[in-house]
């Protein structure tokens, strides 16, 4: 899946993110030590760009098996996040969060992540993790569906400039990451041309049924 413009002109850099959890209801992340990396010296979920030809789905499923080595259980979307950075005018990332639970894998370190690590979630190095993950892991934590809007200084500094934008969102069971990304940009827009509280219907193409057998192969499951 290429890289395109959205209606704003902005080229959008399709990404994914990540995060399982165990039946105690910790959270498992991974230090990328290489501090010449994206998110580097963080703690952070598992995830990556989107290849060309790849679902959201599907690039979530290779990355995080690349990144921890967990190559089953469920996974399921929890929510949506943009991320613009100053430095970097006209560009905006958009990245879906996925949940992974009931996993039999263990968790392994790799070259792009050590150590991996399970925390409390009350415990959690918000410290030493991106400053606007504070702000949306509240409602992953408690299973809500959400879609929040943040903007950085830079990749290296990562420091917040604006007021960051988060919202509860509702999520079905069987919505896919292109459905939910278009269903917001068009509620947006409509907000943005008339100032209504409109809900915009939205059908989108996604293939689910293609996605579910192919994913399902590749030993994760959706729900």
């Amino acid at each position: 899946m290429s890289d395109e413009r959205n209606d704003g002109g902005e080229k959008v850099v399709r990404v994914t993110l990540c995060i399982a959890q165990n039946k105690e209801g910790q959270v498992l992340l991974g230090y990328k030590h290489d501090s010449e990396k994206f998110g580097g010296n963080l703690w952070n979920g598992f995830g990556g760009k989107v290849d060309e030809g790849e679902t959201y789905l599907q690039a979530a499923v290779r990355e995080f098996k690349e990144e921890c080595k967990i190559h089953d259980g469920d996974i399921e979307l929890s929510g949506v996040l943009e991320f613009r950075h100053r430095n970097q005018p006209g560009k905006v990332i958009e990245m879906p969060v996925y949940r992974v639970t009931n996993s039999l894998s263990e968790a392994q370190s790799t070259k792009e992540m050590k150590p991996v690590a399970w925390f409390d979630k009350d415990q959690l190095p918000l410290e030493q993790m991106w400053a606007s993950d504070k702000y949306w892991l509240p409602l992953f934590l408690e299973g809500k569906g959400f879609f929040g809007q943040f903007v950085y200084d830079n990749k290296d500094n990562r420091n917040l400039i604006e007021e960051p934008k988060i919202q509860e969102w509702d999520i079905s069971a069987e919505i896919t990451a292109e459905t939910l990304v278009a269903e917001i940009k068009a509620e947006l827009r409509v907000k943005e041309e008339s100032g209504a509280e409109v809900k915009a219907e939205v059908m989108v193409e996604a293939g689910g049924g293609e996605v579910f057998q192919e994913v399902r192969g590749g030993g994760m499951r959706l729900r």
